[in-house]
């Protein structure tokens, strides 16, 4: 005999009615209540991370192309500057050491007539002026230009990176001259390659190309170098020959608000983790990291040589 039940159709028809039902196409049933879907977010979010990472990957290769153009630049402009002079004795390369000196802005001026940045003109009464050539209109801020016209401060930034990088190249040139330095293209890459005694001895190899990579193969042998082969260390060379040096950020910055151990693991770790995942990065990056790592050797050194000294004391 069949065992009778309280429920109704009517109840059941209810009760069917007020349940979640499951989204269309979804196939979740009850699995989720329905007021608290979205399920289009999941495709909109993943297409949207994808297009981070697509930009990330854009961002690394328009890097490594800019890498690439300021590479190419400061080739130019050391190689112009050796020509240059090779071929004027009156060009001084070692006047570039002369802080706001006559002499040091007569071998600037000289080096920009060189590469064409400025021109001669003779005026009514025979005196000779250099002007800025008229196609750098568009890019450095001209004599008597409005300082208060818009791009102005984007012109005069350009133009203080440009003169740094003129600078720069100023000294690599002069270590190529006064250390007899050999630079010739490699036509596979552009890059230039040097040797000679000076390099011989800065970076234990004969020849090393100037590609910003310590790694390079030496007889048949991959060899991670010492310095990094660049222009940045030809001006280096240039410094010390002076007795000079070439400051780094990490070394000319000023300490602020020194950190206390807990905030220096933190800093050290996220450090650590960012280092990690670089590659293909230019040569004022490198030479902070190079800075860095002699830095904390120091650190690792001077551990403790305080409390050596209170016991002493």
């Amino acid at each position: 005999m069949a065992k009778k039940t309280n429920v109704t159709p009517i109840t059941e028809a209810k009760k069917m009615a007020t349940e979640p039902k499951a989204a269309p196409g979804t196939g979740i049933a009850t699995y989720v209540n329905p007021k608290a879907l979205s399920t289009e977010v999941g495709q909109k979010a993943v297409m949207a991370w994808k297009e981070t990472k697509d930009i990330d990957n854009e961002i690394a290769t328009l890097e490594e192309q800019n890498q690439k153009r300021k590479g190419a630049a400061l080739k130019l402009l050391t190689m112009a500057f050796i020509k240059a002079a090779t071929n004027d004795k009156t060009i001084v390369l070692e006047h570039v050491y002369k802080d706001k000196s006559t002499e040091q802005r007569e071998l600037r001026q000289k080096m920009e007539v060189a590469i064409g940045l400025k021109v001669v003109k003779r005026g009514e009464d025979g005196v000779e002026r250099y002007e800025l050539a008229p196609w750098t209109a568009d890019v450095l801020p001209q004599a008597k230009e409005d300082r208060t016209a818009p791009g102005y401060q984007a012109k005069d930034t350009f133009r203080a990176n440009f003169a740094a990088a003129m600078t720069k190249c100023i000294k690599a040139a002069h270590a190529v001259v006064q250390k007899g330095i050999e630079l010739q293209e490699d036509k596979a890459t552009g890059h230039l390659i040097a040797s000679g005694k000076a390099i011989k001895e800065r970076f234990k190899v004969d020849q090393v190309m100037l590609n910003e990579k310590r790694e390079m193969v030496s007889g048949g042998k991959e060899v991670k170098l010492d310095k990094i082969p660049s222009f940045t260390e030809l001006a280096r060379i240039s410094a010390e020959s002076m007795n000079r040096s070439i400051p780094t950020r990490a070394q000319s910055a000023k300490e602020v608000n020194p950190l206390n151990e807990k905030d220096m693991v933190s800093a050290v770790n996220s450090l650590t983790t960012s280092l990690g995942k670089l590659k293909n990065f230019g040569d004022e990056l490198a030479t902070a990291i190079e800075a860095l790592a002699e830095a904390c050797d120091e650190a690792l050194q001077r551990n403790g040589s305080a409390d050596e000294e209170g016991d002493a004391a």
